[in-house]
């Protein structure tokens, strides 16, 4: 049993010895994760808040989701998906959150907005250009920070 399990794991390194010589000189590099092609392209799907004065602030995950990163990008996702109802929806909760805010970026966000955009991987770490070279706004809505009016007594 042991000899077969030994076999079962060494196997994907002996057909790296039939394979011509790797490029990279990684023995699974036959894989498609290392030697796909990839795109210098990333497509995501995100929030962001924008200022009285045009500033862009990236809003976390955590503002929309709950749990982590994977998994808010995975609710995003799946609002986006669903159409413009479930995405106003999101949008709608992360503006009310924001309204509360009195401090820090939070309080300076104006305008939330719901986008899907295209990020040139290499500006985006190398050059640090956070713009993306696409966007989509699928949903925008206000955060109302006004206090509800109180209605005239009689």
């Amino acid at each position: 049993m042991i000899i077969g399990f030994c076999v079962a794991v060494a196997s994907p390194i002996e057909r790296n010895f039939n394979r011509r010589r790797a490029s990279d000189g990684y023995p699974l590099s036959w894989y498609p994760m290392f030697s796909g092609l990839r795109t210098n392209t990333l497509k995501t799907k995100y929030m962001y808040g924008l200022g009285e004065d045009g500033r862009h602030y990236m809003i976390p995950y955590t503002h929309w989701a709950r749990g982590g990163f994977n998994q808010g990008r995975t609710q995003l996702g799946d609002a986006i998906r669903a159409g413009r109802k479930a995405s106003m929806r999101k949008c709608e909760k992360v503006a009310q959150r924001l309204a509360k805010r009195k401090r820090g970026w939070r309080s300076r966000v104006k305008t939330v907005r719901v986008a899907k955009g295209r990020f040139d991987v290499e500006r985006f770490f190398i050059d640090g250009q956070r713009e993306p070279e696409r966007e989509f706004v699928v949903a925008e809505c206000t955060v109302n920070r006004e206090p509800p009016a109180e209605e005239a007594k009689p």
